[in-house]
């Protein structure tokens, strides 16, 4: 008996409620996201196994790739931006909404995460917030690079941050410049 094709299945859902057919969740990239972050909590929990100084540590062996999270987060980070930002490129009324959705992506969280951060500091070792200035304060509640003081962790969120100011840069230029900058900064990425 012959059986109709199985329906291919898009990477791409399109998006129903607002009845258009912009790609709205890319279905693979959530897998390499997990991915890039099982890489990086492999990394840590490593570092972390070599400070307590086991006589034989599990995750010795993938330590030495597992920086490779925050490179994968990063090109990701860059091809969805890209790809659901270029439709914005040359249009500068765009940028207010551009900058707040980027901005509500990552500031809210951190900040929660900041306080929780900031609360252990003054429980277990309040020297150390004693010792920050007011300017230091402010540069990590604003993720200002190099790295956020209290939460060094959080350094990959200040190139995020600066990675979000040059596309929005791309969206004030002019659609026939635009596009072409973008293309030279891809190719001299790659």
């Amino acid at each position: 008996m012959d059986y109709p094709p199985a329906p291919v299945e898009s990477p791409v859902v399109k998006s129903q409620s607002r009845g258009t057919s912009a790609p709205t969740h890319f279905q693979n990239l959530q897998a390499l996201r997990g991915v890039a972050c099982l890489l990086v909590v492999i990394y840590h929990t490593a570092t972390q196994e070599e400070l307590f100084g086991l006589s034989f540590q599990v995750l010795r062996p993938v330590h030495w790739f597992g920086y490779a999270g925050v490179d994968l987060f990063f090109v990701l980070s860059g091809f969805i931006i890209t790809m659901i930002g270029r439709k914005d490129l040359g249009r500068p009324e765009r940028l207010g909404p551009f900058v707040l959705r980027r901005l509500w992506r990552i500031y809210p969280p951190y900040w929660a995460a900041l306080a929780l951060t900031f609360g252990l500091w003054a429980l277990i070792a309040p020297s150390l917030l004693y010792s920050c200035t007011a300017g230091e304060l402010i540069e990590t509640a604003a993720l200002l690079p190099p790295m956020p003081r209290l939460l060094p962790i959080a350094w990959s969120l200040s190139y995020e941050l600066l990675f979000y100011g040059v596309f929005a840069g791309l969206i004030l230029l002019p659609r026939r410049v635009g596009g072409p900058v973008l293309t030279l900064w891809f190719l001299l990425v790659v």
